[in-house]
């Protein structure tokens, strides 16, 4: 049983983590926005300004979507990381949430990349592409690995 004083330090730790993934999550979702902004002018406007009302409703219902998706997202989110702090899994859950994230977050700047051009890519560019891949990969594992059941023959799942 976990007094006050050790209650307070692991629901400080809760919300740091909570704050660290939403603020990725708000990110992310302004990346899909301007991801959706190219499909539609790429691909359904091609210059025709009679469709750019369009476009506009296209790019106001896609971020009340985003905005929605990501309030609902910090909810459920809070709530995870509760629950995995209780069982002490509060490091693996947040990597559970963080490194798909950012997976996510390379594949939408990846997207908006290639929508712009390879051309117009710095080197800063590319180095944002590679960490959020590497750092992505990596604690996805951590999270993935970390949460999966040891298949010793002491918890009677080996052999």
């Amino acid at each position: 049983m976990m007094n006050n004083k050790q209650r307070w330090l692991v629901d400080i730790w809760v919300y740091l983590l909570l704050f660290a993934a939403a603020a990725l999550g708000f990110w992310l979702a302004l990346q899909l926005r301007t991801s959706v902004q190219f499909s539609v002018i790429v691909l359904y406007v091609r210059g025709n300004v009679w469709l750019m009302g369009e476009a506009d409703v296209a790019d106001k219902v896609t971020t009340a979507i985003l905005i929605c998706a990501w309030v609902v997202g910090v909810i459920v989110v809070e709530d995870y990381l509760r629950k995995g702090a209780a069982k002490h899994l509060l490091m693996k859950r947040f990597a559970r949430i963080f490194g798909p994230e950012l997976l996510v977050l390379f594949l939408a700047d990846l997207f908006n990349l290639l929508m712009l051009g390879l051309r117009s890519a710095g080197w800063s560019q590319w180095l944002l592409l590679a960490g959020e891949l590497l750092i992505g990969v990596l604690i996805t594992r951590f999270g993935h690995k970390a949460l999966t059941p040891d298949p010793s023959p002491q918890n009677g799942r080996g052999g």
